[in-house]
């Protein structure tokens, strides 16, 4: 092959994991909050941004800043999944009791509950996406 073309593929993979790692970190910073109170998010805001910059980059640091991300990002989707199956039994009720606390709607405290779900498992899904997509060409990063 020639060099063009294995830095164009090289650029295609890098591109791939960037885009899986700033998708896995929205999710992780929309969904950390309500567990964990504002301070995690911000907390990991700038390793975040360091880590999208030096995969964009091709930097080993931003390969391993990137992965820093991907167990605390699990943890939040399991603690999410693991939420919505123990009250999947009261789902009416856990939701007239979301209604009455925060003073909303019934369909609207079930919009924001079926949102979050639906977020914790893409970024389950995407936390593993980006480890295997990371361990799979970690070669690309210099």
């Amino acid at each position: 092959m020639k060099k063009a073309e294995l830095d164009l593929e090289r650029a295609k993979k890098i591109k791939k994991i960037a885009l899986l790692t700033t998708i896995m970190a929205a999710l992780f910073l929309a969904l950390s909050p309500q567990y964990f109170g504002a301070l995690l998010p911000i907390l990991f805001i700038v390793p975040i941004f360091m880590g999208i910059h030096g995969i964009k980059a091709g930097k080993k640091s931003g390969m391993y800043l990137g992965m820093g991300i991907i167990p605390i990002s699990l943890a939040i989707s399991v603690m999410w999944i693991r939420y919505f199956f123990s009250i999947f039994g009261n789902l009416y009720k856990e939701l007239n009791n979301m209604s009455f606390i925060y003073n909303i709607s019934i369909s609207t405290s079930k919009f924001f509950l079926t949102a979050s779900v639906l977020m914790s498992f893409a970024l389950f899904t995407v936390c593993i996406a980006v480890f295997l997509e990371i361990i799979r060409n970690r070669s690309v990063f210099k």
